[in-house]
């Protein structure tokens, strides 16, 4: 199936569309952005990217600027 995508680790299951990391809505197309996951066990370094759909994507782009502005003020 064109623009199908698959599950980690289960080649054979295509997926119809990516789903929102933030609000599980689907996302045709590319995704407006990509949140990410970083796991520290030890030394071992694991990082995931999720893919945000425009809505989340842009709310967590406003979040993180808040942030940014109130530790530098």
């Amino acid at each position: 199936m064109p623009g199908a995508s698959t599950l980690p680790g289960d080649a054979a299951a295509p997926v119809e569309s990516e789903r929102c990391d933030g609000c599980n809505a689907p996302i045709s197309g590319e995704p407006s952005g990509w949140g990410m996951y970083l796991w520290v066990r030890g030394d071992e370094r694991r990082e995931e990217r999720a893919p945000l759909c425009q809505a989340c994507a842009g709310a967590i782009a406003r979040t993180t600027a808040l942030g940014q502005e109130e530790d530098e003020g």
